[in-house]
């Protein structure tokens, strides 16, 4: 009976836990595991990821890093999922050093990577233009039988912008275009345009429709995945107000399409234009550059 309260208590803390980090309340996920070292029951492995995920939101890189080590000297194992919150935090601090470092330790102690532990020593790379790291590391994922994604490619593409110009980024894209081009593509015949949509063009693998205002992305998305009998996502979504091109991919999010449309969108090589109706003084002659802090009006 007391082995199962002790149990009960663990889980109950770890709930706890969980919850401040997910509401960005890291300071009292702190106060509970403080309260556990003193008063019982022992952290696992579960207490430790959720305090390490609090960090995150807060990028308290020195306090996660901390909890890691305390882990291993307390013989509490490691698991991914406090690897990868731990190299989030280095991430988003821009210490690629430390990532890298933390994923060789992932080997040391036999922890499987996986698609998110590349991610963020990826993204980690972008803030020094670490390029041939990024790239290393894409070839790592392929060798350890981990496909990289369009989100990865496009991050490692713009380390590469920085370091080596557009055209490098271009073949390093164009490497992955052709393998996710090999994927089959789904074709569809002219879906029949509603007051919702109007069909603009037709790809292998995409269409491009065009959104009215009052719209959601989400609602249109909805309404044409019913009425072709597929799943359907857009890595681009246009607010509800605003009228425009509306990209979307046919098929699931592992379709090679998909993930083109994420590289592209992820290196930053496409770009959104935006067009705005104003009245009023004119704020200058044509080609004349600012930047206006007063939010849109929206016509109902």
């Amino acid at each position: 009976m007391s082995q199962k309260h002790v149990r009960s208590t663990t889980v109950c803390f770890n709930a706890a836990i969980t919850a401040c980090a997910k509401s960005s309340c890291w300071q009292q996920s702190f106060l509970l595991l403080a309260e556990m070292n003193k008063f019982g029951p022992i952290p696992d492995t579960v207490t430790y990821g959720a305090a390490i995920e609090a960090c995150e939101g807060a990028n308290l890189w020195n306090k996660a890093a901390c909890l890691l080590n305390k882990m291993m000297r307390t013989k509490v194992p490691p698991n991914h999922i406090c690897f990868n919150a731990a190299m989030h935090v280095a991430s988003n601090v821009g210490h690629w050093r430390q990532c890298l470092s933390l994923l060789e330790q992932m080997c040391l102690v036999k922890v499987a990577m996986d698609s998110t532990s590349f991610s963020a020593c990826i993204s980690a790379c972008e803030d020094q233009s670490a390029s041939d790291i990024a790239i290393h590391l894409l070839d790592e994922m392929e060798r350890q039988a981990i496909a990289p994604e369009g989100i990865q490619v496009g991050t490692a593409c713009r380390c590469v912008i920085r370091s080596h110009g557009m055209l490098a980024a271009k073949t390093l894209l164009d490497k992955y275009r052709i393998r996710w081009n090999s994927m089959p593509a789904q074709m569809l015949e002219a879906p029949a345009e509603t007051n919702d949509f109007e069909i603009l063009r037709i790809s292998p693998g995409m269409i491009a429709l065009g959104k009215p205002s009052g719209s959601s992305t989400e609602d249109i998305l909805a309404k044409l995945s019913l009425q072709l009998r597929m799943p359907l996502a857009t890595v681009s979504r246009l607010d509800q107000p605003t009228s425009g091109v509306l990209p979307v991919v046919l098929g699931s999010d592992s379709s090679g399409a998909r993930q083109w449309f994420k590289a592209q969108f992820a290196s930053r090589i496409v770009s959104k234009e935006y067009i705005c109706v104003a009245n009023g003084p004119t704020l200058g002659s044509p080609g004349t550059q600012g930047e206006l802090r007063m939010r849109l009006a929206v016509l109902r």
